[in-house]
């Protein structure tokens, strides 16, 4: 299967989609440096439910274009 489209432009898009999958695992070292650094409680419990959302967002949005894609064909259940 050859790659359709731009090679420059589908370059950027996996340079852009590697920060989006790696923005969850940077908002939990955010959270993590804050926790340590910070005397607020509330602060460190709204950045854990905003890095839980981010992260369902972010699973989501992957589904929903795998899905899209068709990137694979739907197997019967064994």
């Amino acid at each position: 299967m050859n790659p359709k489209g731009n090679r420059i432009i589908n370059i950027l898009i996996l340079i852009a989609l590697i920060i989006i999958v790696s923005s969850p695992t940077m908002l939990a070292g955010a959270i993590i440096y804050s926790a340590v650094n910070s005397k607020d409680l509330w602060v460190f419990i709204i950045m854990v439910v905003i890095g839980i959302i981010w992260t369902i967002f972010i699973m989501w949005l992957f589904r929903w274009v795998y899905q899209k894609k068709k990137l694979r064909k739907n197997e019967p259940a064994v």
